[in-house]
C-alpha cells in the first residue's frame, strides 16, 4: 500500500515592532509567530526585513517581511510568509532649551534665544518649522534677581521629532546711574571743610557719607576726600568716589 503524505500548511507571520527615528533596529530572527508546526518540528530563525529598520527611515509605519525560515522538518510544510507585521517608527525627542541671559535693572528685556539638542541622522535646524515661544514675567522695572524664561511649543513643529522644553534664566543686574565729583578748588588752612568741597552729585536719589565730614579742619597739603553713595533704590549698587583737596598754608606774620 502506498500512502501519499501531503506537506502541511505552515504560516510564518512577522511580529509587529517599534523604534524611534534615528535608531537602527536589528532583527534577531526570532520576532515572528509560526502557525502549523507539528511533531516537534521547530523554526530557529526567520529572515526579517523592513524599509523602516534603517535609522534614516522617517516617522511612519512600514511592513515587516519574513522569509527564509531555518529549522527542523521544514521540508514537510508548504510555508506561507505573511507580511502583516508592522514596524512603527516614532518621533525622536528633541531638547529645546532657553539660553540664560542677563540685563541691567530698568532696561528692556533682550531678545531670548534657544538651543536644540538631540538631532540625529545628520539633521540640522532646517528640519524644524516655526520657533518655540520664550516668555518671562520680568518687565523693565522688575527688581534685581532671577526670573524664569519659560519655554513652550509656540509654532515649533517637526516631522520626525517631538519636543522636551527646558526653561532658562534671566538675571536682572543692579542698574547704573551717573555720579560726579571733581577735585574742588583749594582752600587756605583754617577754613573748615564744607559743602563747597563735599559736593558729589548723582542722578539717583540716595545718601552720601563723606570722609572727612563737613566741619573738619584739614592740615595744609593735599588731602584725600572720599564719599560712599548709597542709592535709595536697592536695585542700584553703592558707589565709592575720591577726590583731592589742596589746603594751602595760612599766612602768619
Amino acid at each position: 500500500i502506498t500512502v501519499g503524505v501531503s506537506p502541511a500548511p505552515l504560516t510564518i507571520t512577522a511580529n509587529s515592532a517599534g523604534k524611534i527615528y534615528g535608531q537602527t533596529l536589528i532583527f534577531a530572527g526570532a520576532e515572528f509567530t509560526a502557525t502549523g508546526l507539528t511533531n516537534g518540528d521547530d523554526i530557529s530563525s526567520v529572515t526579517l526585513n523592513s524599509a523602516g529598520a534603517v535609522n534614516t527611515a522617517v516617522v511612519g509605519s512600514y511592513p515587516i517581511i519574513p522569509s527564509a525560515a531555518v529549522g527542523s522538518g521544514l521540508a514537510n510544510y508548504v510555508i506561507t510568509y505573511a507580511t502583516n507585521g508592522t514596524l512603527t517608527v516614532g518621533k525622536a525627542v528633541l531638547g529645546i532649551t532657553a539660553n540664560n541671559t542677563n540685563r541691567l535693572y530698568n532696561t528692556a528685556n533682550p531678545a531670548f534665544t534657544w538651543t536644540a539638542s538631540g538631532l540625529v541622522n545628520g539633521d540640522n535646524l532646517s528640519v524644524l518649522s516655526g520657533s518655540p515661544l520664550l516668555t518671562t514675567t520680568a518687565v523693565s522695572n522688575s527688581p534685581v534677581g532671577n526670573y524664569a524664561i519659560v519655554t513652550t511649543n509656540g509654532t515649533l513643529t517637526a516631522t520626525n521629532y517631538s519636543f522636551n522644553f527646558t526653561n532658562g534664566t534671566l538675571t536682572i543686574l543692579t542698574g547704573t546711574y551717573g555720579i560726579t565729583w571733581t577735585n574742588p578748588a583749594g582752600i587756605v588752612y583754617g577754613a573748615l571743610l564744607g559743602t563747597n568741597q563735599n559736593n558729589a552729585t548723582a542722578t539717583a536719589a540716595g545718601n552720601y557719607i563723606y570722609s572727612p565730614t563737613n566741619g573738619v579742619l584739614l592740615p595744609a597739603g593735599t588731602n584725600l576726600l572720599s564719599v560712599v553713595f548709597t542709592p535709595a533704590d536697592t536695585n542700584y549698587a553703592a558707589t565709592n568716589l575720591s577726590v583731592l583737596l589742596v589746603v594751602t598754608p595760612a599766612p602768619l606774620t
